[in-house]
């Protein structure tokens, strides 16, 4: 008799429900959706890395999110799924459970009442947010976010009902030191989202009462917080390892307070007013074009008629957007496309729909004519997927990724013992992970561009490659330098090189592209063929997958038609695109050879979060022009106009002549 109140917690998850069925229907629907539509390998931005350190018990990018890794190390372990497939059902899983607080914040803001009909257009309305593209995009692949929101916006849904307790007279401190270990748990995971949630609570916490007993409650979620945070001594822990790829190299105080300070992303901060309202105006924008302002309308406008009843909740609502959306409008690298930015999202929508749903099962509790507009208000979230539903036709990536075919296609053409330096994201993360989680080519030398900077990156690489002679990491050229002395350090290992750009950045020469450029001695020329039918055969793509495709495209095609290769750099340059709607197939019999590209390509492209493909298109048609196929080469500019690329009416002249 004594587990039943124990397993009754474990049902509401500590949380006030008076109807936990129907909140765990809608999680489950939301959680099958995801797992039919989630990624199947490997995405881009942090995805891969995040999936490194926790199958590899690593330390990811500053600040830090050890409660993800940890967890994340059980999730990538599940018998029979992939470590990816293991941590993507966990970002589902998450995803799905904010269906709990959500339902809780609802009720507690309109208790359930007798017509069971408002338990459906409550539950609507919580499906419609969870289904919608803002929190469909980090529950379908290996992120932080849906944990970090789930904490969150569980730790909201918490304080409420700690609010109400101690308004009743109840000795409720040590549910204020649980309130503090989750917001710890939702710090140890995603610092920012946890902000918004931890500003959330203190007007819960700190209404009514006196001085001293609202000077024990911040004692108490103090220490709780505290307590949570301890997970960060894992850090530390795990840096001790080399042959881990453990970011910050964490071995002091001072480089662990380096690490907590964020300093690797202190050049994305610091933006001026007048940007940061511009990005602002983006958001609201991307919003409105995926369905999900009318929920934050509706949800802003509930906020003025719920709420009254309980203690403190009418104002618990208001700084989590502007913490989380304010924070991702201040980056100074922006795009309103960026996925990752839809993370930063979630907890405010989540709360959003809270209220929205409370507001419709209002409503509908009044009966008469109010019941019809609360059945409008309940289905308002799942207008959401009217307006934007692409993201529910199908999984986001198929098996292999795009991601997957690129790294295991570098590593697999490299030369033995070869060194390969990358710059870009999408190149790196994939290719790190690869190859210390699937061990795919061990013996390549792989060089983060961006991490040549940082000591503990030089220390991973010797444990993982004791072969590699001694050279100075001091010196001059940044980057450029330190990298240059270790190729001239290693002359006999042949090179692999993302970009012509960068190729000319540290002299070398290149003899050759496959997926990436070849160059140093005994270089032999791949096929550029292969990588582009690769490509080309993983579409079609859509989002960052299309703009990776792109990008990967324009590095190659510009190295092959620098070498004159002509055929060679067309199949490049558009190598994805037509499968993927983008574009006009190439002609056949296209010349295997043309004259070299001497000078600098035209600027030619709109800001993306990756790259442009329209980019492609124009250049694709002033190659064509050179390869004697200048009513081909109208087709493709013409595509690029038609996109608005700006440029493109000068390629046009350009092929004309």
């Amino acid at each position: 008799m004594s587990s039943r109140p124990v397993l009754r917690e474990l049902v509401r998850l500590g949380l006030p429900l008076s109807h936990p069925g129907p909140a765990w229907l809608v999680a489950g629907l939301a959680l099958g959706v995801y797992l039919m539509t989630m990624a199947r390998g490997l995405t881009f931005y942090d995805s891969p890395e995040l999936a490194l350190v926790a199958r590899e018990l690593g330390v990811g990018h500053p600040i830090g999110q050890p409660v993800h890794t940890l967890l994340g190390a059980a999730f990538s372990r599940l018998p029979g799924l992939s470590p990816v497939t293991g941590l993507t059902a966990m970002s589902a899983l998450f995803g799905a459970l904010s269906a709990l607080p959500m339902w809780s914040l609802s009720e507690r803001l309109v208790p359930p009442g007798a017509w069971r009909g408002a338990r459906v257009i409550r539950g609507a309305a919580v499906l419609g947010v969870l289904l919608s593209a803002v929190a469909w995009e980090p529950a379908t692949r290996v992120e932080v976010y849906t944990l970090g929101s789930f904490l969150a916006c569980w730790s909201v849904a918490f304080a409420g009902d700690v609010a109400e307790r101690l308004a009743a007279g109840e000795r409720a401190i040590p549910r204020v030191v649980g309130l503090g270990v989750a917001l710890g748990a939702a710090a140890a995971t995603h610092a920012i989202l946890a902000a918004g949630a931890g500003l959330a609570c203190v007007p819960l916490l700190w209404n009514g009462d006196g001085w001293r007993r609202r000077a024990l409650r911040a004692v108490s979620v103090t220490g709780g917080g505290l307590l949570g945070l301890t997970t960060y001594v894992y850090v530390p822990l795990a840096s001790r390892d080399p042959h881990r790829f453990a970011w910050g190299g964490v071995h002091d105080m001072a480089s662990f307070r380096a690490y907590l300070s964020g300093a690797d992303y202190a050049h994305n901060q610091g933006i001026e007013g007048s940007g940061w309202l511009a990005h602002l105006g983006d958001i609201v924008g991307w919003w409105a074009s995926h369905g999900a302002l009318p929920v934050a309308l509706v949800g802003a406008g509930a906020w003025f008629g719920l709420g009254r009843r309980t203690r403190g909740l009418r104002w618990a609502f208001l700084p989590v957007p502007f913490v989380h959306v304010g924070f991702v409008a201040a980056n100074v690298v922006f795009h309103p496309d960026v996925p990752d930015y839809r993370g930063y999202y979630l907890p405010t929508l989540v709360l959003a729909g809270a209220r929205v749903a409370a507001l419709a099962a209002k409503l509908a509790l009044e009966g008469g004519r109010h019941r019809a507009y609360g059945v409008a208000l309940g289905i308002v979230p799942l207008l959401a997927i009217l307006v934007s539903p692409a993201h529910l036709g199908g999984p986001r990536t198929g098996a292999p990724s795009l991601a997957e075919r690129m790294a295991r296609g570098a590593l697999r053409e490299a030369p033995r013992n070869g060194i390969l330096v990358a710059e870009a994201d999408h190149w790196v993360a994939p290719l790190l992970y690869v190859q210390e989680v699937d061990g795919v080519r061990p013996d390549v030398v792989l060089v983060p561009w961006g991490l040549a900077s940082s000591s503990w990156y030089w220390a991973h690489l010797r444990a993982r490659h004791p072969s590699l002679r001694d050279f100075a990491l001091r010196g001059p050229g940044g980057r450029a330098g330190r990298i240059g002395r270790l190729l001239e350090a290693h002359p006999e290992r042949a090179v692999q090189l993302e970009s012509w750009d960068m190729a000319m950045r540290l002299g070398r020469r290149p003899c050759g592209v496959g997926w990436l450029l070849h160059a140093g001695p005994g270089c032999a020329p791949p096929d550029p063929g292969e990588a582009s039918a690769a490509v080309s055969a993983g579409g079609p793509y859509q989002g960052e997958s299309l703009e990776v495709a792109a990008a990967l495209g324009a590095a190659r095609g510009e190295a092959a038609w620098r070498l004159g290769q002509g055929r060679g750099a067309a199949e490049a340059w558009v190598a994805g695109l037509p499968a993927s709607g983008v574009g006009p197939r190439l002609p056949e019999g296209l010349p295997e050879r043309t004259r070299p590209l001497g000078g600098p390509l035209p600027p030619w492209t709109r800001h993306r979060p990756i790259h442009d493909p329209a980019r492609n298109l124009a250049l694709t048609g002033l190659l064509l022009r050179e390869l004697g196929r200048p009513r081909e080469a109208l087709a493709f500019v013409d595509a690029a106009r038609s996109s608005g690329l700006p440029g493109a009416e000068q390629a046009r002249a350009l092929v004309q002549r």
